[in-house]
């Protein structure tokens, strides 16, 4: 690898953010959802779709699924 290539992706890592899961605790709570560890394994599943889909999927993506896994249906 040539020293350019090793600076370009140097600066790359340098300057990445890491991408910020978008839900949390309280947005399975606004579904009706007790604290408890089923808040936690749904938290997980969505984490685990975002992340298999490129964590492209923004905030209101994640709400849908969320509560098509939680509710079984689609919002309507």
């Amino acid at each position: 690898m040539s020293q350019s290539r090793l600076g370009e992706l140097i600066d790359l890592a340098g300057n990445w953010t890491p991408p910020v899961f978008p839900l949390s605790g309280r947005d399975v709570a606004a579904l009706g959802i007790l604290p408890g560890e089923r808040v936690g394994r749904l938290l997980a599943a969505v984490r685990d779709w975002w992340e298999a889909g490129d964590f492209t999927a923004d905030r209101a993506a994640c709400l849908v699924y969320l509560r098509e896994i939680t509710i079984g249906a689609p919002p309507a």
